[in-house]
């Protein structure tokens, strides 16, 4: 399935990683405690074993690593560590005079496929050329990643460290966001805005 619903267990995402490249949740309105955790796990890599059969002592493992897309109206990832690992996109709603039918966006997009495939395994090679030779100034969450990604800015026509500063960028603002409504923080942001704060 392109896009799926949330599982019901660990053993459900992990049958499906080991049967996908990229997993997409749909029109999620919460992620469970969990599921939150269980992404952690396979944004960087992690395993799942379980019976094979209920009748048996045998053990099978799943073992996975994917990227994930996950998306919903409000801020659906609220633990730190899955912000960590995530690169939060807040997308501007469509006016209705913009609206476009889906045979029209499929259209646009089998005309532009071959374009932007191209692009990609532009970066694809940029980046394997250049991977073992990229340093970061600091090494954030997901190293490895923003390394890749680093090393591919030149065929993204980026400057040297942009996805660098954007990612990190990104999950501040992230956090940032995670904070909003929080008692607790909000009561601390409003008394260091009423009198000066050490410690």
């Amino acid at each position: 399935a392109d896009l799926r619903s949330t599982p019901k267990e660990p053993r459900d995402l992990m049958v499906a990683a080991t049967n996908g490249h990229v997993l997409a949740f749909d029109n999620l309105s919460h992620i469970e405690d969990w599921f939150s955790d269980a992404l952690c796990r396979l944004a960087t890599g992690g395993g799942f074993s379980t019976r094979q059969l209920f009748s048996d002592d045998d053990e099978i493992l799943f073992a996975a690593e994917r990227p994930v897309i996950v998306n919903g109206i409000t801020e659906i990832i609220t633990r730190p560590d899955l912000l960590d690992r995530a690169l939060v996109v807040t997308l501007d709603p469509i006016p209705n005079d913009r609206r476009r039918r889906e045979s029209d966006l499929d259209a646009a997009f089998r005309d532009r496929h071959p374009a932007m495939l191209g692009a990609l395994l532009d970066a694809v090679a940029m980046a394997l050329t250049h991977e073992a030779t990229t340093q970061l100034a600091e090494l954030p969450r997901m190293a490895d990643f923003v390394a890749w990604v680093t090393a591919a800015e030149p065929a993204l026509g980026w400057t040297t460290g942009q996805f660098y500063r954007t990612f990190c960028d990104n999950q501040q603002r992230a956090v940032e966001s995670s904070l909003d409504g929080d008692v607790l923080a909000d009561t601390i942001q409003r008394l260091t805005r009423w009198q000066a704060w050490t410690g």
